[in-house]
């Protein structure tokens, strides 16, 4: 797996091997999980989040059930308000996965029902991070991720 590329620190992360299968502690799920490559890329960030920018990760929820169009689907991240109202929906994909229009519209997909006022999609080489404005249909997309007191 390649990995010393992406654009979020890797010095915080765990990684064991067992059996010949490598595993990356997960911080709020607070266990070893498989470490695929997109999983890699969800655990950097989630650090990146947590140790640089802090974000509460009491307030993260990874992998949660989601109905989109009568199928079960499940979102990578979302990060919760302190009134627990989801403030950031986040789209992981593996380093060899390219951020382009379809990735975006499975994020919208996901924020019909979620209802998240900022989106991020990685593939831990690149990073989209945006706002969406419901009120005039419209992503809007800022220029770097903020630190968590100044998400608004």
């Amino acid at each position: 797996m390649q990995t010393n590329n992406l654009i979020f620190p890797t010095d915080k992360l765990k990684i064991i091997e067992k059996n010949g299968v490598i595993y990356v502690y997960d911080i709020i799920r607070m266990r070893f999980v498989k470490c695929t490559p997109e999983e890699y890329v969800r655990q950097a960030l989630i650090n990146y989040l947590v140790n640089d920018l802090h974000y509460p990760k009491e307030l993260m929820s990874i992998e949660n059930e989601i109905i989109i169009n009568k199928q079960s689907r499940r979102f990578d991240l979302v990060i919760f308000s302190r009134n627990i109202s989801p403030l950031l929906l986040v789209e992981v994909k593996a380093p060899n996965i390219p951020i382009n229009e379809n990735v975006l519209y499975q994020l919208a997909q996901y924020n019909y029902s979620v209802k998240s006022q900022y989106w991020l999609l990685t593939n831990g080489l690149a990073l989209y991070f945006m706002k969406y404005d419901n009120q005039i249909n419209k992503i809007i997309i800022k220029n770097e991720l903020p630190k968590w007191e100044d998400l608004k």
